[in-house]
């Protein structure tokens, strides 16, 4: 395996981690908004926005998990 290869695999594992950790810290606010809708309350809203937030970042670091992926896999030789 490359170096390139190598370090993409690194960055790889990073931020599928990291994402994983949005995806809970995102989930912290989604329950928030849950239960607030549940009783009515006006600042559910404040809670979902901030839900959309830290989904939107979960998204880029999916997304720049793949693209680490595709350059390790494609150009610098594969993850083998």
């Amino acid at each position: 395996m490359t170096p390139l290869a190598r370090a993409t695999e690194g960055i790889f594992v990073v931020l599928w981690f990291l994402a994983a950790g949005a995806w809970f810290y995102g989930m912290r606010y989604w329950f928030r908004f849950w239960r607030a809708q549940r009783v009515g309350d006006a600042a559910a809203w404040g809670h979902f926005r901030q839900w959309l937030k830290v989904m939107g970042v979960f998204t880029a670091l999916i997304l720049l998990g793949f693209v680490a992926g595709a350059v390790g896999n494609f150009w610098a030789g594969g993850w083998k």
